[in-house]
Order: structure tokens, then C-alpha cells, then sequence
């Protein structure tokens, strides 16, 4: 039995292979590798190349609200980075809107500065020491 759409379906669907036509994905999957993240309950698909989109591909059974893979929080862009970022922090009272709007203005923020700064942005500079840093122990 397949999975379409988080129901359950008689007919398996067809899932490409490989990540090869979708650079994206590709060096998604090369980050959680050299970041040693597991993921190995889940397989990274994508059929870019049929406008299909990406995904992930259950490789075992997943119970409900079982974690498929777990990303630490100083890899995650979100709002309570802008409200703490040592110049953005002091603006981010002047964000307008309420709610999800307010905080995906913030975090539209934070990528229009980072992308300004490139190579020097703070993102890029703890990704960088995070990829020379020795792996942690278990």
C-alpha cells in the first residue's frame, strides 16, 4: 500500500531515484551528511525535472508523530534569530503585523541582510566552522 497525500493508497506510486536533476536537493542531502544528521528513516526525493517537486520517502514504517530526522536550532531560520541578531535585534520592534505575518517579515528580514552581507554573513561563517569542526561524539 502506498501513501498519497497522508492516505493510504492501493497503488504505489512511481519515486525517482536520484537527486541528480535537482542541485537543490543535492546539496541538501551533501549538508545533513557532512553535519553526520540522521535521516536515515527518510529517503530525499525530488522530480524537478517532471515539475512533480521534492519530498521525502518513508524508508521504514513511521508512527504518528514519531521524529523523522532532527535539525539543530543554530541551523534553523527563524524570527527569535532576528529578535537576538546583534544589528537586525535592534529594529525588529519596527516590524509591522501581528502574528505570522510579523513573523515572516522578520525572517525575510534576516535573509535580505544575509544575503547583502554573502560570504560574511554569520549563517555562512558558523556553516563554514560547523563543516571544519570535528564531529560529536555520541
Amino acid at each position: 500500500m502506498g501513501m498519497v497525500e497522508g492516505r493510504q493508497n492501493s497503488e504505489p506510486r512511481s519515486v525517482p531515484d536520484s537527486l541528480a536533476s535537482d542541485p537543490v536537493m543535492t546539496d541538501f542531502s551533501n549538508w545533513l551528511l557532512e553535519r553526520k544528521i540522521d535521516h536515515s528513516k527518510v529517503r530525499l526525493v525530488s522530480d524537478a525535472g517532471n515539475n512533480v517537486g521534492r519530498g521525502l520517502i518513508a524508508n521504514q514504517t513511521i508512527e504518528e508523530g514519531e521524529l523523522l530526522f532532527k535539525i539543530p536550532l543554530q541551523y534553523v531560520i527563524h524570527s527569535d534569530a532576528v529578535r537576538h541578531h546583534p544589528v537586525l535585534g535592534k529594529v525588529a520592534h519596527l516590524i509591522p503585523g501581528e502574528g505570522m505575518n510579523r513573523e515572516t517579515m522578520a525572517i525575510a528580514l534576516l535573509l535580505m541582510y544575509e544575503s547583502c552581507l554573502g560570504e560574511d554573513a554569520p549563517a555562512a561563517a558558523a556553516a563554514d566552522a560547523d563543516a571544519a569542526a570535528p564531529a560529536p561524539a555520541d
